[in-house]
């Protein structure tokens, strides 16, 4: 019966992990956003809002100015999805994590959790390499790594409540 838990525990981990490699082997034209985007804010008025916002990102001018509305609000959603989907790996390999090592302290698991979480995130970058107009880049790394904290807290934070109720109910 324990196994079955185990496997229950793998298979959204493997999910993630084919939705993140399936995305990361799509070319960037496969993925491009932005003509549904101009046709969506063609009709509102958005563009003053981010006039004055501007910085750079992998050595690129990441502005309204530079990449059109379009691109600018293509910019956000490509990296906002970057953490979503690291996001529901992190929440999940924490729980794998903590299922496996129970008796092995939070330290323990924190570390392999930052092991795999960067292994994962450091292949799904060089995985790149390999995708038409697309390239790796180290601060997408670094997005991924913010996003599977944010799992791995989200985890830490519903666990009690969730064990909690279930006590109550028995």
């Amino acid at each position: 019966m324990r196994w079955k838990l185990r496997v229950a525990h793998s298979l959204p981990i493997l999910i993630c992990l084919s939705f993140i490699y399936f995305f990361s082997t799509q070319s960037y034209e496969q993925q491009n956003i932005r003509p549904l985007l101009n046709n969506m804010l063609l009709n509102l008025d958005v563009h003053h809002f981010f006039m004055d916002i501007s910085f750079y990102y992998n050595h690129k001018e990441i502005s309204v100015q530079n990449l059109g509305i379009d691109g600018f609000v293509e910019f956000f959603i490509r990296k906002a999805a970057h953490v979503l989907e690291f996001m529901c790996l992190g929440f999940f390999l924490f729980r794998w994590i903590h299922q496996w090592t129970k008796a092995y302290g939070v330290l323990f698991k924190l570390i392999c959790f930052l092991m795999i979480i960067l292994l994962f995130a450091s292949i799904d970058e060089l995985n790149q390499i390999f995708s038409t107009n697309r390239a790796p880049y180290f601060g997408d790394v670094i997005i991924d790594l913010f996003g599977s904290i944010l799992g791995m807290v989200l985890y830490v934070w519903i666990r009690p409540k969730f064990y909690k109720s279930r006590r109550a109910e028995e």
